[in-house]
């Protein structure tokens, strides 16, 4: 897996996931981390290589979570668990009444259980040196992840922290 900032490309088996802030179908795909390569970012969707497309928003920003919850359900749970924790409480100065989306969870959930996932088969957006998405009817198909289901992707993940730190001990 390679990760620059919040673009995460993970080749798994014969796929290649994606993770950029913006769904094809977002009025703009001009977001920090898509713009710091946009030719690496343009290469991928051209590339005609089996993609699912994870995009944060509209989508992973869903994935929310509270100081609270982190340390309800990670914190103390192994050496992850606390990585995890700290980095998350980092994050603000001030926690009360906040919530953070954790981006990273969507392509791994997508890939643990995709039911967890609504998805589509669309035609890979084209990214153009505006960014922005354009659109071609004749261009590979791409699977774009639309909607996530919070609740079961983080029970999954904190019972596997959980687990891990059982087996640690």
């Amino acid at each position: 897996m390679k990760k620059k900032g919040h673009v995460i490309l993970a080749q798994m088996g014969q796929f290649y996931v994606a993770v950029y802030r913006n769904a094809s179908y977002w009025p703009t795909a001009s977001e920090f981390n898509l713009k710091q390569d946009l030719h690496a970012s343009r290469i991928l969707f051209d590339s005609g290589v089996p993609l699912v497309h994870v995009p944060c928003l509209p989508v992973t920003d869903h994935l929310c979570t509270t100081e609270a919850e982190i340390d309800r359900f990670v914190k103390g749970r192994g050496p992850i668990g606390d990585y995890l924790s700290a980095t998350y409480s980092g994050y603000y100065d001030e926690h009360v009444g906040r919530s953070r989306a954790i981006w990273d969870v969507g392509p791994l959930a997508w890939l643990v259980n995709p039911a967890w996932a609504e998805s589509a088969l669309t035609h890979s957006p084209i990214l153009t040196t505006e960014q922005t998405w354009s659109h071609d009817p004749h261009r590979h198909l791409v699977r774009e992840i639309r909607y996530v289901q919070r609740d079961p992707i983080f029970g999954d993940l904190f019972h596997k922290l959980e687990r891990a730190a059982r087996g640690a001990s």
